[in-house]
């Protein structure tokens, strides 16, 4: 790469700036700059507090089959709350063999919901705090107590 720098007449530059330096010291001082502001972005960028924009609740695997559920935020910040369960245990309770559903909490709806977790960091690690493992059969009666608006979508079948 080559940086090239056009350096004022040496009249202009001497009555602003006193003597002037020569192309090397120049290239070298922008170099340096250049440098520190990467720097401090890169340090910037690390005292970001960690923010989980996804997490697992729930991943069991056993003779009834599996159960899985996570919570993520969607592109919009929604907080999106995915399960699927699979297997016998499913069709000895329910009469099929598979489970799929999803609730949503939207993103104007997500800081009410941090309210009531009684949380101020990300809404994911705050559910999975708070409902990870069994836990997560209290979720849906939290969110009702609550107020906390939930768009629900399932399926079942094979």
């Amino acid at each position: 790469m080559t940086l090239a720098l056009r350096v004022p007449e040496k009249e202009a530059t001497d009555a602003i700036w006193g003597p002037r330096m020569n192309n090397g010291e120049a290239v070298m001082i922008w170099g340096i700059f250049l440098v520190a502001v990467a720097l401090f972005f890169v340090l910037r960028l690390r005292r970001r507090p960690p923010s989980a924009s996804s997490g697992t609740l729930r991943d069991v695997s056993d003779s009834d089959g599996s159960r899985r559920l996570s919570a993520r935020l969607d592109p919009t910040g929604a907080l999106v709350i995915e399960g699927n369960d699979y297997g016998d245990g499913v069709e000895r309770v329910m009469g099929f063999r598979e489970y799929e559903w999803a609730w949503t909490i939207s993103a104007e709806d997500v800081p009410a919901l941090l309210q009531a977790l009684e949380a101020t960091d990300d809404v994911v690690s705050a559910i999975q705090r708070r409902f990870a493992g069994d836990q997560v059969a209290n979720l849906g009666q939290f969110l009702d107590d609550h107020g906390i608006p939930v768009e629900r979508w399932s399926r079942v079948g094979d």
